[in-house]
């Protein structure tokens, strides 16, 4: 989902595979297997590479609507999860240029978990309106769907 966002928001497509984030995060490919059950029918014959990715895939397509609607859940709605994935990027953002009374020096950087909970921020990453924020909060009320990775 954090791979389509970039797409969608910035014209980026993050190029990890997805065999890498699985094994980068530790998740066993035997618990893999377990997870998608007798129904997974892949090319038997393929690398174990490919078999791996493809049933990544199948759990990443079975599994996107609860995922989704927990991120939803989670974040407390929509523009919520908006804003958090939007201040992902790296803005430079100087806490000086967004409130000035916080008493920061001026070259002080806001740590991502900050700026989520700074109100100025939100507000300018909420009503500052562009192209990208409209494309990719189009993307993100209309489900998330899965359009690119795939």
């Amino acid at each position: 989902m954090y791979r389509e966002f970039c797409y969608f928001a910035w014209d980026e497509y993050p190029s990890s595979e997805l065999v890498d984030w699985a094994d980068a995060v530790g998740i066993n490919p035997f618990r893999i297997a377990q997870l998608v059950g007798d129904s997974f029918e892949p090319d038997w014959a393929a690398p174990e590479r490919e078999l791996l990715e493809e049933a990544l895939k199948t759990l990443i397509l079975r599994e996107h609507p609860a995922v989704y609607r927990a991120l939803v859940k989670g974040f407390g709605g929509k523009s919520m999860l908006f804003a958090s994935l939007w201040l992902t990027l790296n803005t430079d953002t100087m806490t000086d240029e967004w409130d000035e009374n916080e008493g920061q020096e001026e070259d002080d950087q806001l740590e991502y978990e900050n700026r989520l909970k700074n109100e100025s921020i939100l507000r300018s990453v909420l009503n500052d309106v562009d192209a990208n924020k409209l494309h990719a909060y189009a993307w993100i009320d209309q489900g998330m769907p899965i359009e690119v990775s795939f």
